[in-house]
């Protein structure tokens, strides 16, 4: 980008998605007990083009990638539900899912069809309930799924330097363990309560590489944490939610093998998160409610020498019904104007005058500012 052009760039994803559910269920008693099971089949194809476009001025100037990629999965399961007490019951699963990925380049080197299919157990135990309470333990495997391109990609081109580098292949599905212990309870008058203690094991974290405008496989990462919800009625008219989520996230091996990061936090992952609201339903035909949402400190670099600020913002919206068939509403987006950063990411890009190879720093989008709509429907 000698030549004074810039770095901006222009992503283009045109997608079209068909698929189709089908269950079957079936009850019957075992030793005396009830016990039901389903099977079910789920089939998805995603048709996409995606692109990415060196611009200036919004007008293309070349193209560093433009892929058309067909991706298709087919998942097959089974699940028993079964009452081995007054107070015990559990779930049992398994599901297998298959994927297929068929991708055609702009660079011939990217193209090609993989296959990969994983199956995944799981399993629940639910003990009670005592004066309103259940304890509960889940545990089982599960996956993630990788960017298509990346199973097949060999080389991709550098946005900055517009030079191509070697890729590797990636594991289009990647295995996750998990597992979680909680409880729930309605043991105060109108109050729903629910405490969650639980872990999870990725063997590879996904993370985005803005250079070439696509999540890459990382090392892979262990969580842990602990999750508050709560649900309050205290009339038929008012509904107040309240949750708060901790979590604990590392790499594992983050030094060792083919990432050598400089450390072990995951960038962009929240160690707090805190979500709260009150709504009216209808109390003489008014409704409304306010919406609160604050996520904490989250390192931007995995050392943890760069870190977000926390960002806080609260939506608010009232409305009224009359006539039957009408009804007027207010919508205030951050409603208190506040001017925290929405997005921040650190990574490099590159200025008139600065190095070919750009520089690092931290890339915001602020909140929007306080914005207000007005909405009238009417209902036939």
């Amino acid at each position: 980008m000698g030549n004074g052009t810039g770095d901006q760039f222009e992503q283009a994803d045109r997608r079209v998605v068909t698929g189709l559910a089908a269950s079957q269920n079936w009850s019957n008693q075992v030793a005396g007990r009830p016990m039901e099971n389903t099977i079910g089949v789920q089939i998805r194809h995603d048709n996409i083009d995606v692109g990415l476009f060196h611009t200036q001025d919004r007008v293309i100037l070349n193209t560093f990638s433009q892929d058309h990629v067909n991706q298709t999965s087919e998942a097959f399961y089974l699940e028993n539900r079964y009452r081995w007490a007054e107070k015990v019951r559990t779930i049992a699963g398994w599901r297998v899912d298959f994927y297929q990925w068929s991708v055609t380049s702009n660079d011939p080197l990217n193209n090609g069809t993989v296959a990969k299919s994983l199956g995944s157990p799981k399993l629940s135990m639910i003990l009670g309930p005592w004066a309103k309470t259940e304890f509960y333990i889940n545990a089982g495997d599960g996956f993630h799924s990788n960017d298509g391109r990346g199973t097949t990609e060999r080389e991709a081109i550098n946005q900055i330097t517009k030079q191509l580098t070697p890729q590797e292949k990636v594991n289009g599905l990647v295995r996750s363990e998990g597992a979680e212990i909680g409880v729930r309870t309605a043991i105060v008058p109108h109050l729903q309560s629910e405490l969650t203690l639980w872990v999870l094991n990725l063997n590879s974290e996904l993370t985005l590489d803005a250079d070439i405008a696509q999540s890459t496989p990382g090392p892979p990462s262990h969580r842990r944490g602990v999750e508050w919800a709560n649900f309050y009625t205290p009339v038929s008219w008012l509904t107040v939610d309240a949750d708060y989520a901790y979590s604990f996230a590392r790499y594992r091996d983050a030094t060792e093998g083919p990432y050598f990061f400089a450390g072990n936090r995951i960038a962009e992952a929240p160690s707090s998160v805190i979500s709260a609201g009150a709504f009216i339903g209808d109390w003489n035909g008014l409704t409304g409610g306010l919406r609160l949402r604050y996520f904490g400190r989250r390192p931007l670099v995995e050392d943890d020498s760069i870190a977000s600020s926390p960002s806080t913002i609260l939506n608010g919206r009232i409305g009224y019904r009359f006539l039957k068939n009408w009804e007027v509403d207010l919508d205030v987006f951050n409603l208190l104007n506040g001017r925290e950063m929405d997005v921040e990411y650190v990574y490099a890009s590159r200025l008139p005058g600065e190095p070919l190879q750009g520089v690092q720093d931290i890339h915001i989008h602020p909140e929007a500012p306080r914005e207000t709509r007005v909405t009238l429907t009417y209902r036939f």
